[in-house]
């Protein structure tokens, strides 16, 4: 979905993650905030352990950055 909507692969990002600390820091800040904040949604609630929540919600983290980047070159 990320390169169809703004051309930066998944690998990409995750290169930027492991490689830039400020971008590392966004994605610990988006993973946390998602892990907190749907806690008590149906679909997180259902899933089978924490590592399962908190894979899903690393998932949705490297969208988020993908989005920003998106957004951030679209501005320039």
């Amino acid at each position: 979905m990320l390169e169809l909507l703004c051309g930066t692969g998944q690998e990409e990002i995750r290169r930027q993650v492991k490689q830039d600390s400020e971008v590392t820091r966004l994605f610990r800040g988006f993973s946390k905030f998602l892990m907190e904040d749907l806690v008590c949604h149906p679909d997180i609630a259902n899933l089978p352990s924490k590592s399962a929540k908190k894979n899903l919600c690393s998932k949705l983290a490297y969208d988020m950055i993908g989005v920003c980047e998106y957004k951030a070159s679209e501005k320039i």
